[in-house]
């Protein structure tokens, strides 16, 4: 269909839509998703490109595409003068370049969903760099328009560098001549009856991911324990994987190949498993008892690979402190590989940065793909319905893991008993442009800090650095530099973490 020519002052509006974007070009074209209207392979409404994986996430959370503003061939009149950038960052290197100005926001506002359901609109850049956006709350939020309600949104927008595009992004028209994406979604938020049953996230999260202990196939296939299989792993060593947040095991580890599991599961006899759970609704201590209570009496040697926040499950599992102290016995830790593991947390998981947290991980998981991908992205889905109706509280889960939380200053404490750790941590530079760009504007600068070896979502410092523990700091480290590329989803596809879990991990 033919646009609407944003104006001198990058305004347009298109039937009942009205967008405001200072310092922009190009033409904007609202196109409409019909109630009922399927969706077909990777495509999102009218044609525009969405991953399965994402696609199929949506629709798993009932959100449903109800209009997208398209802006075409999108180019920046001006968005002042050139920042001073390039702070030293690890071995002396120099991140990033001069960039930009920062522009002027956008803003949209759109009719307000139907009576039962919530809204939220989910913005991709020319870069492929998707963010959530919520509406704000009281009268610069909603608005009644021709007797119709109304919603607006402020989207932060960056410069178009020209010439650089994302991966599988086409070019349309000029350069950078891409597209900004705005999509409008809705989901109920009220039974059919009664509406008062609002969406939490800690209810679902407990819901959809009850705590498991499974046999881990060398296929990657699980398959449930019965009293057998329990007593098989009293028989020696025992190899236990435990995943991390918007995570499942097969999503978490999903990437290792078949080669590297069959050497592990020889050497353990066969006795390899896996820990499923709950990790926005509970916090790892809750976690950890859950998997002792199904361990029972039974005595048990483990060797633990964790990922991320589960790895603070495995040190509560571990070093069972606290009010884990001195309960099942019989289970014991001999050796642990961390894998990105906040075990200082992350200043992501604090509720202030819930929106850059979901706003990264949605990113990540549709930008790079793997097994999983939409069980992760399910999850993200659960935690920014839940922001949006202000039911995102008391989720004790991603609490624990923000800096100064309870959990961690129970957690990081000496103790007598000596360290098990190994640890395997990346310093991320993105060999995209876009992806790098964006980095460094939202995530170096404003979350992390300029010139802090992070893996997207974790700090090194945080991984393995002192933090009142006896444990720390972890000495056998195995580091991706930063020209490997390596963000904190991608660990466990990669040679140097493979071979890592093979020197490891003894049988």
């Amino acid at each position: 269909m033919a646009g609407t020519r944003l104006d001198a002052a990058g305004a347009a509006e298109v039937d009942d839509i009205v967008l405001e974007a200072p310092g922009l070009e190009g033409t904007v074209r609202v196109e409409r998703v019909p109630e009922g209207a399927g969706r077909r392979g990777a495509r999102g409404p009218a044609g525009i490109p969405r991953s399965a994986s994402l696609d199929k996430a949506l629709a798993r959370a009932g959100m449903r595409t109800e209009l997208a503003v398209v802006i075409d061939d999108a180019r920046d009149t001006g968005g002042g003068p050139a920042a001073p950038r390039g702070t030293r960052g690890a071995r002396g290197t120099t991140r990033g370049t001069r960039r930009r100005g920062k522009p002027p926001a956008m803003t949209v506002r759109v009719p307000a969903p139907p009576r039962g359901h919530e809204q939220v609109v989910m913005a991709r850049d020319e870069h492929g760099i998707i963010t959530w956006h919520f509406r704000k709350r009281g009268p610069a939020g909603a608005s009644t328009r021709g007797g119709q309600k109304t919603r607006t949104y402020v989207i932060d927008r960056r410069t178009v560098a020209p010439g650089r595009t994302a991966r599988g992004t086409k070019a349309r028209g000029g350069v950078p001549g891409l597209s900004k994406i705005i999509e409008v979604l809705t989901f109920p938020i009220a039974e059919a009856v009664g509406q008062g049953a609002r969406f939490a996230a800690r209810e679902w999260d407990r819901k959809n991911h009850p705590p498991q202990v499974r046999s881990y196939g060398t296929k990657g296939e699980l398959t449930a324990l019965d009293d057998a299989g329990w007593k098989k792993l009293e028989a020696g060593p025992t190899l236990l994987f435990i995943h991390g947040t918007f995570s499942t095991t097969q999503g978490g580890f999903g990437r290792l190949p078949a080669a590297n599991r069959d050497v592990l599961a020889k050497r353990y006899g066969g006795r390899v498993i896996a820990y499923d759970h709950p990790t926005i609704a509970d916090d790892p201590v809750e976690n950890a008892r859950a998997f002792l209570e199904m361990a029972g009496d039974r005595a048990l040697e483990l060797d633990i690979v964790c990922h991320s926040r589960g790895g603070l499950v495995t040190r509560a599992i571990a070093e069972r402190t606290g009010a884990l102290r001195d309960r099942n016995p019989g289970v014991t830790v001999r050796n642990v590989i961390l894998v990105g593991v906040p075990s200082s947390g992350t200043i992501l998981a604090s509720a202030d940065h819930w929106n850059e947290l979901v706003n990264r991980a949605t990113t990540l998981f549709s930008l790079i793909p793997g097994p999983g991908v939409a069980e992760g992205l399910e999850i993200v889905f659960a935690l920014v319905r839940s922001i949006a109706v202000r039911t995102a509280n008391n989720l004790k889960g991603l609490e624990a893991m923000a800096p100064g939380s309870d959990f961690l200053a129970s957690l990081n404490v000496e103790t007598a008993t000596p360290g098990m750790y190994r640890a395997i941590v990346s310093d991320y530079e993105p060999r995209e442009p876009g992806l790098r760009e964006w980095l460094d504007d939202e995530v170096r600068d404003t979350v992390f800090g300029r010139g802090e070896p992070n893996d997207m979502m974790v700090t090194i410092a945080s991984m393995t650095g002192e933090n009142g523990s006896s444990r720390f700091p972890v000495t056998g480290v195995t580091r991706f530099m930063p020209g490997d590329g390596v963000e904190h989803s991608q660990y466990f596809g990669q040679a140097l973490t493979q071979q890592a879990l093979l020197d490891g991990l003894p049988g």
